[in-house]
């Protein structure tokens, strides 16, 4: 994460991030110091990992962001039973 800066010459309006959950936990400063420059900073990731656990950095990032969309999808599992009825 501290490479992320070096990449960013002039500050920026907006700044994306996604898969954050795999970031190490220096982003979290990287966002807080362009967050409180006045970038608008957008983060993307899974809150919790396949066994529901939380997952990497995104429970505390999800604590100090002022605004959290957390959307669900819908999983279902087709088995070559109902594949064939189709």
């Amino acid at each position: 994460s501290t490479e992320v800066l070096q990449h960013i010459k002039k500050l920026p309006y907006a700044v994306a991030f996604d898969e954050a959950q795999f970031f190490d936990a220096g982003l979290i400063e990287i966002i807080e110091r362009l967050a409180n420059s006045g970038v608008r900073v957008i983060v993307a990731g899974l809150d919790q990992d396949f066994r529901g656990n939380p997952f990497g950095i995104m429970p505390e990032l999800m604590a100090r962001a002022e605004y959290v969309t957390k959307l669900q999808g819908i999983w279902f599992v087709v088995t070559p039973q109902l594949a064939l009825n189709v």
